[in-house]
């Protein structure tokens, strides 16, 4: 296994990816838009406050990470920058070999490396395999977000 930074070559096993991940997320309330994917994914490939992690072998990529800078709320002030995980995905038949964790410690070293000091990431609430990993590599729950639908 190879863990690399992705490049514009890689985008559209990203995409096929990020469909299949969103796609394993039962009472996600939003739907998968692929022309959007696309354009988002344009922007994680290029901008600087932003970095893509892929696994590969020679069977071809098989999991991301992708990464990102950002701001705090504007009331708050900080030591240091601002890190995200905007998504982490592995196919399933390459689970449970340290993929993951491989993808996300690549990011972890990229946030650090551009100055950030706390990461943060989302995870649904009913993913129990997700929230098992996010414990499991020191990440503590900072706030809970819930929705309620109002038709």
């Amino acid at each position: 296994m190879k863990i690399r930074a992705a490049a514009e070559g890689d985008r559209e096993a990203l995409l096929a990816m990020t469909g299949r991940m969103y796609a394993e997320h039962a009472g996600f309330p939003f739907t998968f838009d692929p022309a959007a994917a696309r354009s988002v994914l344009a922007t994680q490939l290029t901008s600087k406050l932003c970095a893509m992690f892929i696994a590969e072998d020679g069977g071809g990529v098989f999991g991301f990470c992708s990464a990102q800078l950002k701001m705090p709320d504007r009331r708050f002030t900080m030591d240091g920058r601002l890190g995200r995980i905007a998504d982490i995905y592995v196919e399933p038949d390459a689970r449970k070999g340290g993929v993951a964790r491989a993808l996300l410690r690549a990011a972890e070293d990229w946030l650090r490396e551009h100055g950030a000091t706390l990461i943060e990431c989302d995870v649904m609430g009913n993913n129990a395999a997700g929230n098992a990993f996010w414990s499991k590599m020191g990440y503590g729950e900072l706030a809970v977000l819930r929705s309620k639908k109002i038709l």
